[in-house]
């Protein structure tokens, strides 16, 4: 079964660029999902990306790792490990119809495989025509 995503709305393009690096590479630490936004015009703060992991839904907390201070000495904290929650992701921004204007943002998510696909990628396979024929069938 497919479902159709389109990122819409303040902080969208940063909420994507997160939802890409997590589906692309599994799970990662906030120090991880933090350097994607290092240079850019897509810079962030350490409270604000925070606050779009914790906050918005679409992520889940998947584990802790521990991260050393120092080289000696055996001082370390604990950093949150994050995955997608993917009935976040489809609530928050699941479609009935793509906006035909627009083709950035938009995806088609497998919600059995949980894969991502992006839509002007996709629309020029044959996976295209399989899907427009399956979301057919459910509507």
């Amino acid at each position: 079964m497919y479902k159709m995503l389109e990122f819409t709305g303040k902080k969208s393009r940063k909420t994507e660029r997160i939802v890409r690096s997590l589906n692309e590479l599994g799970e990662q630490s906030t120090h991880q999902i933090e350097s994607l936004f290092q240079t850019g015009k897509l810079c962030t703060t350490t409270n604000e990306l925070t606050n779009i992991l914790k906050k918005s839904g679409l992520f889940r907390i998947s584990g802790h790792t521990s991260v050393s201070k120092f080289s000696f000495g055996g001082d370390s904290y604990d950093i949150c490990k994050w995955e997608i929650n993917y009935d976040g992701l489809i609530k928050k921004y699941g479609v009935e119809e793509f906006n035909t204007n627009k083709n950035k943002s938009q995806y088609v998510l497998d919600t059995e495989t949980y894969e991502l696909h992006y839509l002007p990628v996709i629309r020029k396979t044959e996976l295209w025509e399989e899907i427009k024929k399956e979301i057919g069938k459910e509507e």
